[in-house]
């Protein structure tokens, strides 16, 4: 029977208006960004990011996912409620938190073959941070696996997990702060999220 739950792999596909997201950084957060224009923003593709580095919130560009050696795929996404305490992200999570400055992403419904794809953004098309953890080497390359909630109500009709979206105001402190994983869902950006096709 068919339903508009798709229960594998979420948030894999960004929207980067460079437009939008460059001049909402700038004004929301005080930072010159350079965003990446794409607007299928895919994993393994290079992301531009914010992070906190010597006392400054400054961009940084990343690699989406990380393979460890015991992966069979790349990974994209970890739970936000789990991040912590497991062992490959626990590490990247306590020192190395980011947002994505984005400005929509997208989830399809439907069965294969036939699936329908939606845009998901932000009430008024502005910029949406959404949170990441960072993998850096000794050459100062990063890469990135993004953090995923469950899905409130509204989103939770087209998948049961949504991106941790990081409320503007709560980006510095996200960024610099240690988080307890329980505190997280205070820092979730609950302003209206519109989708196309609904």
């Amino acid at each position: 029977m068919s339903t508009p739950l798709e229960r594998g792999l979420m948030c894999g596909r960004l929207e980067v208006n460079k437009n939008i997201v460059d001049k909402g950084v700038f004004s929301i957060q005080g930072v010159r960004f350079d965003a990446l224009n794409n607007f299928d923003q895919r994993p393994t593709q290079e992301v531009a990011c914010l992070h906190h580095h010597h006392g400054k919130v400054e961009q940084v560009n990343s690699h989406w996912g990380i393979k460890p050696g015991w992966a069979k795929h790349a990974i994209i996404n970890a739970q936000s409620e789990t991040v912590s305490a497991k062992k490959t992200f626990s590490a990247a999570y306590a020192l190395h938190r980011c947002v994505v400055p984005c400005s929509a992403w997208f989830e399809w419904t439907g069965e294969r073959g036939s699936k329908r794809k939606h845009r998901f953004f932000p009430e008024g098309e502005g910029v949406l941070f959404m949170a990441g953890i960072l993998f850096p080497d000794q050459q100062r390359n990063y890469e990135l696996v993004t953090l995923t909630c469950a899905a409130d109500a509204f989103c939770s009709t087209y998948h049961h997990r949504m991106p941790l979206l990081i409320d503007a105001p709560k980006v510095r402190d996200w960024l610099a702060l240690p988080q307890p994983t329980h505190e997280l869902m205070n820092f979730h950006d609950h302003h209206a999220i519109c989708v196309s096709p609904p």
